[in-house]
């Protein structure tokens, strides 16, 4: 006769049929009617047994996915080419696009996970409701290598995937649909209550293998506006609410200005600025009328003309010597405009633009000779310039303080170290000026024990089982400051301030440019 203990070493040897319930049924076949707490004892033990393989095969798997993968990705074309034909690529391309969304649905649920135990663990911490799910978004963004703000967007769908969306997550994990798509479905949904959602949801998930980008939108538009008409015109009144501009770097040293306001106000703006430039070219101006639209832009946002005046704005440049010097002559003149760019080595590094990012040395000096020309006509305004000390790979290291109207030298000199948010592949704008060590544990104002972060890095590292420490090393005018962040699970991420000069080795002495014109 078989007994439970039978069973127990059946599983043990069977592990790969763990998820099998009708193999423990074929085990427990002829056994002498175990009593109720035997069959609890199995079930029990059985999760147990689960868990200790499952993870290790789930990881296997991936490694394993992973191998192949990258050796297909390293292979030479012409040795891809000499195997395969053109039809068979083609499959290959599609079987990994629909593995990606397999992958985009598997990080959904294992999000939410994240996220469960992150609340359960705060709330026996005894964190008040609210504020439960603090820094999950941040641990969830440094595994991905992606910003706090973009990791919270991926877990909101997470949550509304596993819990109100699930013929949209069957697409996905089917591989029938994508991300962005199920980003959709998603957000045009979320107005709506979750049993009405879930009614929107099963007619479209079934129809995201077939639908582009541009029918998605306008299809589950049009079964939320059916569905519930009062709440989808609801909800676009409460998006006038959270207008806003954003700035973005492009390539080429140009700046993408967004403003999201109702649809009314932006097609008016547009028909002006396009009415506008019309009118100019109209009457003889030799601009495109792209370039038009866009001075007009900047002209009726600063109050100046972008083609004829620099910024009357306060703006950063960090430059090194050799570079700001570089557009001098052997007479150690301004060349003007007619400096030669292009020469090489330091006269061509790059300066940093504060807020921005690496600029070419000669749109530095221009900028700076044009405050100097306009600086005479400006009036009471004034030019200041602050000198940084760098390390040899360029990073801030310290700053000159005889500036004696000017307060907070140490917080400015961070900035200038740091420039953006501190957190690894966050990138977000630097907001705040925090002590990595708070004051509470001993932590004061520093060099050293400061950190540059954007507000919702700031806010979760004070969630409970963060931890920041933070060390200088290196000696006068080459130190290094890294601050190591340690998560609530236990992992640890690093971090430099970046340097301003790449590709040069060489103690220098930078300048900050601060134009007010």
């Amino acid at each position: 006769m078989t007994t439970v203990d039978d069973i127990r070493g059946s599983v043990l040897e069977r592990e790969v049929d763990l998820g099998s319930r009708a193999e423990v049924d074929s085990l427990a076949e002829g056994t002498d009617s175990p009593s109720a707490a035997d069959l609890a004892g199995v079930d029990t033990f059985l999760e147990e047994q689960l868990g200790r393989v499952w993870l290790p095969g789930i990881q296997a798997d991936i490694e394993y996915a992973g191998d192949s993968l990258g050796r297909l990705a390293r292979s030479g074309t012409s040795e891809i080419a000499g195997r395969i034909g053109a039809g068979e690529a083609v499959d290959l391309v599609r079987r990994l696009e629909e593995l990606s969304g397999v992958i985009v649905a598997a990080q959904a649920r294992l999000a939410v996970v994240v996220d469960t135990h992150t609340r359960h663990a705060q709330a026996e911490a005894g964190l008040p409701a609210h504020r439960r799910g603090t820094g999950v978004a941040s641990q969830l963004g440094l595994a991905r290598r992606e910003s706090p703000s973009r990791a919270a967007i991926r877990l909101g769908l997470a949550t509304a995937l596993t819990t109100e969306l699930p013929a949209t997550l069957e697409a996905l994990a089917s591989g029938e649909t994508t991300e962005y798509r199920a980003l959709m479905v998603a957000r045009t949904t979320a107005v709506l209550e979750p049993d009405v959602r879930r009614d929107v949801d099963a007619v479209i998930g079934p129809e995201l293998k077939d639908l582009s980008d541009r029918a998605v939108r306008s299809r589950v538009q049009a079964l939320a506006y059916q569905a519930d008409p009062r709440a989808f015109a609801a909800a676009s009144e409460r998006s006038a609410q959270e207008r806003y501009v954003s700035i973005r770097p492009v390539p080429t040293v140009m700046a993408q200005v967004t403003g999201c306001v109702p649809a009314a106000e932006g097609v008016a703006c547009w028909a002006a600025l396009d009415s506008a430039a019309r009118s100019a070219q109209a009457a003889g101006d030799e601009r495109s009328l792209a370039q038009l639209r866009a001075d007009l832009f900047v002209g009726r946002l600063t109050g100046r003309d972008p083609a004829s005046a620099g910024p009357d704005i306060e703006i950063g440049i960090v430059i090194t010597d050799q570079a700001l010097l570089g557009g001098m002559g052997a007479s150690g003149r301004d060349g003007g405009e007619h400096e030669v760019a292009g020469e090489g080595g330091a006269v061509d590094e790059p300066a940093h633009l504060v807020g921005y990012g690496p600029i070419p040395a000669p749109w530095a000096r221009a900028i700076i000779r044009a405050e100097e020309r306009d600086r005479g006509s400006v009036g009471e305004q004034q030019a200041f310039w602050r000198r940084l000390f760098t390390a040899r790979d360029g990073s801030v290291q310290d700053i000159d303080t005889r500036r004696g109207h000017f307060s907070g030298a140490l917080r400015t000199a961070i900035v200038y170290r740091d420039q953006h948010c501190r957190t690894p592949w966050c990138g977000a704008p630097l907001r705040q000026v925090d002590h990595v060590t708070g004051v509470a544990d001993g932590g004061g104002e520093s060099w050293t024990n400061g950190q540059g972060l954007c507000q919702t890095c700031n806010l979760a590292k004070e969630a409970p089982g963060w931890r920041a420490d933070a060390v200088a090393t290196g000696p006068p005018g080459q130190r290094d400051h890294v601050v190591t962040t340690t998560t609530p699970t236990g992992h640890s991420y690093v971090s430099r301030p970046p340097g301003y000069v790449d590709g040069r080795r060489n103690d220098i002495m930078s300048i900050i440019g601060e134009t007010m014109m």
